[in-house]
């Protein structure tokens, strides 16, 4: 199966290429986080399986896992079945080392919304999460969106 070259070994452009889709990159890894695939491949899934566990639409959620495993986080042993790489271990919920919290945390409104407007704010001065909603950022909690954080305090 296709394994991702590192960084590192990939010339200038396209690693610029590659930091150009960090945005998407950070949305397909929240999602999988949000949607705790991680935590139901304990062995090799086919992705009905998980579609089913998840209660999501079969081929979208394929080419979520598709992406992911272009860039590491999965690895497509068989057509449409999927198990963890490596990489992935941090975003298990059981894991020691957990950041399954933090890739929720960067795919909520809050963050996400807020770092479209970095362009606007970057000559006024002001952090651009507290001008998008207004407040500073710490004071925000989150119980009007379901299943997500109440705080960031897990994250």
């Amino acid at each position: 199966m296709f394994a991702p070259l590192p960084l590192r070994e990939l010339p200038a452009a396209q690693q610029i290429i590659q930091m150009l889709f960090g945005n998407s990159v950070s949305q397909a890894i929240s999602l999988a986080a949000d949607l705790g695939v991680v935590d139901l491949i304990t062995s090799p899934k086919t992705v009905e399986e998980l579609a089913a566990a998840t209660s999501t639409h079969g081929p979208s959620l394929y080419r979520l896992l598709r992406a992911l495993a272009s860039i590491g986080v999965f690895s497509e042993i068989d057509e449409r079945r999927f198990t963890l790489t490596p990489l992935a271990a941090c975003l298990r919920s059981d894991a020691p080392d957990s950041i399954r919290n933090t890739a929720r945390l960067f795919g909520l409104p809050l963050i996400s919304r807020g770092l479209e407007k970095c362009s606007t704010v970057s000559r006024p001065g002001r952090l651009a999460l507290n001008r998008h909603w207004e407040q500073p950022i710490r004071s925000h909690t989150c119980p009007s969106i379901p299943n997500k954080p109440r705080s960031f305090t897990p994250a």
